[in-house]
């Protein structure tokens, strides 16, 4: 997606990325903090653009209106990544003009009524839904609620058999 869009709306040749490498980010490129940093104000899920890239590999990255310097080298670039296509977890509490939603007999595994609810809530103006027939009714049909695994149940079993004693 970053080779097409450079190349089709800016006119920058990027060149192809080796395996087991990350890209190199030019600017207008958009990307995604991938873990909260309060020291740079940028939490997890934040979307950006590329502003400037400095001659020794600085980034001046926009997040929401706030420029944020990331300095050449810093363990903070690895925290960073393309956002041009993104999976429905890390859209979570974000918006964009335009979502699609991929909807898939091959992707069954991950197929719930909520998951696709989340997927096309994303679009502010369109959403585009790309998949097959059983897809997308299995998608929408399949009702799943979380199985959480924690502690919680027993914390108040133990809670309400104190109070009972």
């Amino acid at each position: 997606m970053q080779r097409l869009i450079q190349q089709k709306l800016w006119g920058v040749e990027v060149p192809v990325i080796p395996a087991g490498r990350k890209p190199k980010l030019f600017p207008r490129d958009k990307v995604i903090q991938t873990r909260n940093n309060y020291e740079l104000g940028v939490m997890n899920g934040a979307v950006g653009v590329v502003t400037n890239v400095a001659r020794d590999g600085s980034l001046i990255i926009e997040f929401d209106g706030m420029p944020v310097e990331i300095e050449s080298g810093s363990p903070n670039l690895y925290d960073i990544q393309l956002a041009y296509a993104l999976t429905i977890h890390k859209t979570q509490g974000s918006e964009f003009p335009c979502a699609v939603v991929i909807v898939h007999k091959s992707h069954a595994f991950m197929h719930h009524r909520n998951l696709f609810y989340t997927g096309v809530t994303r679009a502010k103006e369109a959403a585009v839904v790309i998949g097959d027939r059983w897809g997308i009714s299995n998608c929408a049909r399949k009702r799943h609620v979380d199985q959480r695994k924690t502690f919680l149940s027993l914390l108040l079993a133990e809670k309400t058999d104190a109070g009972t004693a």
